[in-house]
């Protein structure tokens, strides 16, 4: 199974490309900035959606307790309005929430490989499959 946490535009792609692989998907996110309505008909085609915030160390257990084989970290706070009305938010959601879920699969997973995108904190791919890593590579450039 893929657990893609963040559910937006990127999120969203890459699920219905690896449900299109035939893999089993799960989206999750917080819906503050994506609307749920919109990942309707990848919940057609087969994803699971589920409600969590990467902030939520319990929810994120809770999600990894199926053990999924890859885990896509695409939540973030992106929006320079809210960062400026809520920093506190952007801090735990893009910083904190980053942490929280490598502790995560850490403690559901010993050996869990980490591939930092650049230096984007919200691109983060953990991943026991160097493959899929150069495959996503290819995907999101």
């Amino acid at each position: 199974m893929l657990l893609i946490l963040g559910a937006g535009y990127i999120g969203a792609a890459v699920a219905e490309l690896a449900l299109e692989r035939g893999e089993e998907v799960l989206l999750a996110d917080n819906w503050r900035a994506t609307e749920r309505a919109q990942l309707d008909g990848l919940e057609r085609a087969g994803a699971r959606v589920e409600t969590a915030d990467v902030r939520d160390r319990a929810a994120l257990d809770a999600l990894l307790a199926p053990g999924p084989r890859r885990v896509l970290l695409l939540a973030a706070q992106a929006s320079r309005p809210i960062s400026e009305r809520d920093p506190d938010y952007t801090e735990e959601t893009n910083l904190t929430g980053a942490r929280r879920v490598a502790e995560a699969a850490r403690a559901e997973r010993e050996a869990v490989a980490t591939e930092l995108r650049g230096l984007r904190v919200d691109h983060v791919v953990l991943s026991t499959e160097g493959d899929w890593l150069r495959e996503l590579g290819r995907v999101m450039t």
